[in-house]
Parts: C-alpha cells; sequence; structure tokens
C-alpha cells in the first residue's frame, strides 16, 4: 500500500445498527473492506433511539449537549455515541432527539431535510471534535447531500 488514508464514511444508515434496504449492507461492508486495506476509517451514523439498543450494541457517550450551528441564528444540541463496526473501526452515533428518536421508521418524517440537514452538519462538528483530518469524505446517499456543500464553504 502506498498511502494509508483516512476515511470518513457517513451514512443514514448503517446494518447491523439500522437498515432499509442496499444502503444499510453498503455503508457496513464498505469500511470494514477499507479498514481491512490498512487504512483508517471511521464511520457516522444517525442514532434512531427506537430502532438501535445502546445496550445490546455497548454503544458509550463521547460528546453531551454539543450545541451545532445550524445557521448563524439557530443551533441544535446533540450527543454522540460509540461503538464499533470491528476491532479498531470506531462508528460514531449522532443523537438529536428532536429528530431521530421519534419514530420506529427510519424515514417518512414530514420533516426529511430539517432532519438531515441536523444530521450532516452533526456529523461535520464531530470530525472536528474528533481532529480527524480526513483524505476522504465518502457520502453516502442523498441524506448526506450537503456535506460536500459545506465542505467547500463554512467547514473548509
Amino acid at each position: 500500500m502506498s498511502k494509508k488514508l483516512k476515511i470518513v464514511s457517513i451514512s443514514s444508515e448503517v446494518a447491523p445498527f439500522s437498515k432499509t434496504g442496499g444502503l444499510g449492507d453498503v455503508a457496513r461492508s464498505l469500511p470494514k473492506a477499507i479498514k481491512r486495506l490498512g487504512h483508517e476509517v471511521v464511520v457516522i451514523t444517525p442514532l434512531y433511539e427506537q430502532v438501535i439498543d445502546k445496550k445490546e450494541h455497548k454503544l458509550k457517550l463521547v460528546y453531551e449537549n454539543v450545541q451545532v450551528y445550524l445557521n448563524s441564528e439557530e443551533t441544535v444540541s446533540v450527543n454522540y455515541w460509540k461503538s464499533y463496526l470491528m476491532q479498531g473501526l470506531p462508528i460514531y452515533f449522532v443523537d438529536c432527539k428532536k429528530y431521530f428518536s421519534q419514530k420506529k421508521n427510519l424515514y417518512g418524517s414530514t420533516h426529511e431535510n430539517a432532519r438531515f440537514l441536523v444530521f450532516d452538519v452533526a456529523a461535520l462538528k464531530l470530525v472536528s471534535l474528533l481532529k480527524f483530518e480526513a483524505d476522504i469524505v465518502h457520502c453516502h446517499d442523498w441524506q448526506t447531500g450537503l456535506i460536500p456543500f459545506y465542505l467547500k464553504t463554512d467547514f473548509r
């Protein structure tokens, strides 16, 4: 291997924690394969509190009541939890009860855009808190679509 890369994988679902279809499978399998190739990988996903059992998956609270700016006037408070997809491959969960703990379905809310705006900004805030200087930020599907824009503007 020529260079060990630092990669962040951000997805709205990651099996076995949350899954509605193929996205959850890919968001689990791809980071594992990349880790096995010798790269440093972290995974970030929402904490759907009615779907993900914190005790069963051995989630540990790592950051509490972090204020995330949505715009120049609005903030939201989030917590971050941590577990592992496999040894040496951490997965972090964005915990925001207002947006991710109301129902058992991962999707179908009347405010999907707001939910995933919060997730995208909170995911980038976590990367900053971890001081993880990523070479690659892998954004899975439409739910993470604002992240490339933010990386070019607010989160350079």
